[in-house]
């Protein structure tokens, strides 16, 4: 037993290492959301993501920025991999290591990978052990199990603040099927309840009391969201299989449509034939281990089939139709669902159903058969189907990842800002949040930029989304998106023609920029007229970039009337043409 023990944490350990490795080279792996820099900042205490800053920013005091993302990504696997093992074995370890395999290596894991979202897969990695958890403190009320349940459910909070609902969700639906179906001392369970609660709200104290007063990070992003964040980031469906068969798939990732990374689909043509595999085993485990379980076993087993019931129905969102108008409901009434505005990170619940009864599944299958010494081909060929299914998290995820450095012209160019010691905002171009660089093997990812200088720039916010542009309400963004507007369509962003050619070094003097860099990425030709002002000097060209130095900063503007905000939305009547910031509008 205990040799069986030793065996999981290194199968998973060298697992883990085989999918990371490639990326254990020297230099930074940028992905959609995760682009680190250098530069490595305590983030304000405030921030919900405090705890995971600040561990980064001790890492960064001994070693390169770069490695403690990849330590964190390794961890993610093994976790997954490992927890799963651990709250699943009982005799059979085939059992437990198919059940690891299968939370661990799937679709959903690869895109969120790929899309940088590493904090929601380590807090995805610690759920099976807060299910361990959960489980040893209703078996054991006690004080030390109460406390070791919400030092995990603190944590799994402040790694991913978005588990806060699907940890509470599991908590309350096995605490009251376990008080349904066992005798509990229910006034002692209440007082280490409370103690549980006490102890996870503390470990988030330094977000959960500002937000009250609406004054931290979290409360100021949700008040930017609405009912467009539902349509932008709204589940996906597959064009021959429809939504609910791509969200038991493991897909329906709103960045699919986008094809900002490789999927499996285009690697595995079949897919759908291992995902019917998938279900159909998880389905039957289900069956049996309700027959076969006792009543001891029913409020786990409920538990898991509930979770995943929950997934799947709110993991659908706006795009499963039935549901649309009341998530909408639920979006407008509570507020504190305005951060669940991209609803497939439900779909981790419906693989933690997966791993916990496939492979039940499987074993009575197994266990049926007369012939016994087929027993462990069976299962190894069970083992091998997330691989099949999920190929592309090997090799460096396909050879999309590769370890990169920031090209030198961007150190060249940093240390040229830093020797300047006016007070000034530096500008870069191509105006994107989200764009391919050269130098990052064209993947998309976004603008590492403001993370990377040492000087404040000014950068694009945008989604670029099909049914959500941007939320940037920055009055020196939109005079940027508005210059770019009239020096391309010759309007500005109210719609309204204007007869005006843009003077670029006046009119970036009125917001205090004082330099411009334009990195020769994505559409970067498309701002080649910045080279036709002779008020823009280039201070530094090479093949990856072009630092331009705004000679009009500084110098005494003429004064004009900025417009009021109810101005710029509804105005009575147009307003004579000023330029500077009215004119961009």
């Amino acid at each position: 037993m205990k040799f069986t023990r030793l065996i999981a944490p290194g199968f998973f350990a060298l697992l883990s290492l085989i999918i990371v490795f490639p990326l254990m080279l020297p230099g930074y792996i940028l992905t959609l959301d995760n682009v680190p820099t250098p530069n490595v900042s305590l983030l304000s205490f405030s921030s919900s993501s405090f705890f995971m800053g600040a561990v980064r920013y001790l890492f960064s005091l001994f070693l390169p920025a770069y490695v403690f993302p990849k330590i964190m990504l390794f961890l993610a696997f093994f976790l997954a991999g490992f927890g799963m093992f651990s709250l699943t074995y009982k005799k059979n370890i085939f059992a437990g290591l198919l059940s690891g395999l299968i939370y661990s290596i799937n679709p959903f894991v690869y895109e969120r990978v790929m899309a940088g979202q590493w904090s929601l897969l380590l807090a995805y990695s610690l759920f099976p052990f807060f299910i361990s958890a959960l489980i040893g403190f209703f078996s054991h009320p006690s004080l030390k199990n109460a406390v070791f349940l919400g030092v995990i459910m603190g944590l799994i909070v402040q790694v991913y603040l978005h588990y806060s609902l699907i940890v509470a969700a599991a908590f309350v639906i096995f605490a009251i099927l376990k008080l349904i179906f066992s005798k509990t001392k229910y006034i002692l369970l209440l007082k280490n309840i409370l103690a549980v609660a006490l102890i996870a709200l503390l470990i988030n104290i330094n977000w959960l009391l500002p937000s009250l007063f609406g004054q931290s990070q979290v409360s100021q992003t949700l008040s930017t969201f609405s009912e467009r964040d539902l349509i932008a980031f709204q589940s996906v469906e597959d064009g021959n299989y429809g939504l609910i068969f791509n969200l038991l798939s493991g897909y329906g990732f709103w960045g699919e449509v986008y094809d900002y990374f490789l999927s499996p689909k285009q690697i595995i043509p079949v897919w759908p034939l291992l995902s019917v595999l998938l279900i159909s085993l998880s389905a039957f485990g289900f069956v049996k281990a309700l027959r076969t379980g006792g009543k001891s076993d029913y409020p786990l087993i409920f538990t898991f089939i509930i979770l995943a019931l929950i997934g799947l129905d709110l993991s659908g969102g706006i795009a499963l139709k039935p549901a649309s108008n009341f998530i909408f409901s639920l979006y407008r009434n509570f507020p504190l669902l305005r951060g669940f505005r991209e609803p497939q990170k439900l779909v981790s619940l419906i693989f933690l159903s997966y791993a916990f009864f496939a492979p039940v599944g499987l074993q009575f299958l197994i266990n049926s058969l007369k012939y016994k010494k087929v027993n462990i081909l069976l299962w190894l060929t069970a083992m091998a189907v997330p691989f099949i299914s999920t190929p592309v998290v090997f090799g460096g995820f396909w050879g999309q990842l590769k370890p990169v450095f920031y090209p030198a012209s961007w150190y060249k160019v940093n240390s040229i800002l830093e020797a300047d010691n006016d007070n000034f905002l530096v500008l870069f171009f191509p105006w994107h949040q989200y764009m391919r660089f050269n130098f990052n093997n064209n993947l998309v990812v976004a603008n590492p930029a403001p993370f990377f200088f040492n000087k404040p720039i000014l950068s694009s916010r945008n989604y670029e989304t099909r049914y959500l542009f941007s939320h940037d309400t920055r009055p020196e963004a939109l005079h940027i998106e508005g210059l770019l507007s009239i020096e391309e369509k010759k309007e500005n962003l109210l719609g309204e023609k204007v007869d005006y050619r843009v003077d670029w070094p006046v009119d970036l003097s009125v917001i205090n920029v004082k330099y411009i860099i334009l990195a020769k990425d994505s559409d970067w030709k498309r701002y080649r007229f910045l080279e036709n002002f002779p008020g823009l000097e280039k201070v530094h060209d090479d093949f990856d970039v072009i630092l331009f130095r705004n000679l009009s900063f500084g110098k005494e503007i003429v004064p004009y009337q900025q417009p009021l905000p109810e101005e710029l939305v509804t105005p009575s009547v147009s307003p004579p043409f000023k330029p500077g910031l009215s004119s961009a509008l």
